[in-house]
């Protein structure tokens, strides 16, 4: 990314706002407004993408990255990322995320972890199963292309799922066997493939195995 995106000026502008107004204690942040998953009840948690990508490749610019885009550089989007990322990092990220989990209103009991962002670290991974071990009636996933990282302590969880996305750094650790995500350039090569189309459609993608998704314009 370079310094004239102007999605990393959004994210410089929200990060020292950010720091400035929380004082060194960062709150985490439940979405349940995102268009395409409150249909399904589907609450998110989001972080500042590309920065917290390390599997990213192409993708990790304004130009293929959705969640570097349109209403992700708004100010409200963009400083609940921020302050998502910095509590993420911070010892209470664990029963801050409980918390929340425990205040969403009924029948929101799936929750996708990073509808911006990835896992960036195995501590934070840790984190997050923690939170999902502690969490037994609720349902997450996540896509996610740190295949470098261990993601075993998620992967074992029965009420967690872990979705494998093509296009990345590690494409090549990629298990076919389990539940994996592939982009399309048209719904007719998703289908000759054997993928089902989860472009509009989260819950798809959690009941099936091999997830197809159509390319995002740009």
């Amino acid at each position: 990314m370079s310094g004239s995106n102007p999605f990393l000026s959004s994210f410089r502008s929200s990060l020292a706002t950010v720091q400035k107004s929380c004082e060194g204690i960062f709150i985490p942040h439940l979405s349940t407004g995102n268009g395409k998953l409150k249909k399904e009840k589907i609450a998110s948690f989001g972080l500042v993408a590309g920065i917290t990508c390390p599997g990213a490749d192409k993708c990790n610019s304004n130009r293929f990255c959705y969640a570097q885009n349109s209403r992700y550089l708004m100010k409200e989007a963009m400083n609940a990322r921020v302050e998502n990322f910095l509590s993420s990092k911070q010892d209470h990220f664990v029963t801050s995320m409980i918390t929340l989990l425990r205040s969403l209103p009924s029948g929101w009991n799936t929750i996708r972890i990073h509808d911006s962002g990835d896992f960036y670290s195995n501590n934070y991974i840790q984190k997050w199963a923690e939170i999902i071990q502690t969490t037994k009636n609720k349902f997450f996933y996540a896509y996610t292309k740190s295949l470098n990282l261990n993601l075993s302590a998620i992967f074992n969880l029965q009420n967690a799922l872990i979705i494998q996305s093509e296009g990345g750094k590690f494409d090549h650790l990629i298990n076919y066997e389990k539940p994996h995500a592939k982009i399309f350039l048209s719904a007719d090569s998703m289908f000759r493939a054997g993928y089902v189309d989860a472009t509009t459609s989260d819950i798809k993608a959690i009941e099936s195995h091999k997830i197809g998704l159509l390319v995002h314009g740009g």
